[in-house]
């Protein structure tokens, strides 16, 4: 038995236009009358994805996103935080001497 799907947005289920197909609309929906939760996953902010979560109806108690890659777990309806995983600031500096050192462009968000 199904109890959970967890699924990633961008190149998963957004098409190339950037929107949920009807199919996969109707199998997310089908799911959820099922009791299956469903999770959006994506690198994205809670308030990047918020019409999406509308447009799924995933926006009640309950209902949570995994969030800036795993970063953090977020409540839909109030965006609250569950869970977050950070980097220390050693790990940080570290990254970015091996970015320096490869000549690679590093991108650091807090």
């Amino acid at each position: 038995m199904i109890k959970l799907i967890a699924i990633d947005l961008d190149g998963t289920l957004l098409n190339e236009e950037k929107q949920i197909s009807d199919e996969n609309k109707q199998a997310l929906a089908k799911a959820k009358e099922k009791g299956v939760k469903i999770v959006l996953c994506t690198g994205r902010p809670l308030a990047a994805m918020a019409h999406y979560l509308q447009e799924l109806g995933l926006v009640d108690e309950g209902d949570y996103s995994i969030t800036f890659n795993g970063g953090l777990v977020q409540k839909n309806d109030t965006g609250e935080i569950i869970e977050k995983k950070v980097m220390e600031v050693a790990d940080i500096h570290r990254l970015y001497d091996l970015a320096q050192k490869l000549a690679l462009p590093l991108d650091i968000l807090s």
